[in-house]
């Protein structure tokens, strides 16, 4: 096994059988959902799996602070995609506000 940061990657049967172990990392990419807007990444990122998930899970605060929120109620996700098209993580947060007592 070989620690990649927090991960254990485990190497390939084709890696463990020629000796050879290459740093081949997967390409993700992150579409952000907001409040039902999808953006597609076009560009994607090499990286672990355990990487990838963190990311994901970064990416969300990000996009809740960087967008004015139009309702009391908003949803936001992170889809990550493989290369070859098929979503295989998602992350989501929901952030519901609202107002206690009415403004003077």
């Amino acid at each position: 096994m070989i620690r990649s940061g927090k991960c254990l990657t485990i190497p390939s049967w084709n890696q463990a059988q020629s000796g050879r172990f290459t740093n081949v990392m997967p390409l993700y990419f992150f579409d952000t959902i907001e409040n039902g807007q999808i953006t597609r990444d076009d560009l994607g990122v090499e990286m672990s799996p355990c990487d990838m998930r963190e990311e994901a899970k970064r990416l969300l605060p990000a996009i809740v602070a960087d967008h004015p929120l139009p309702a009391d109620l908003n949803d936001f996700a992170v889809w990550v995609r493989d290369k070859s098209g098929c979503c295989v993580y998602e992350a989501s947060l929901t952030l519901i506000t609202r107002t206690l007592l009415a403004p003077a």
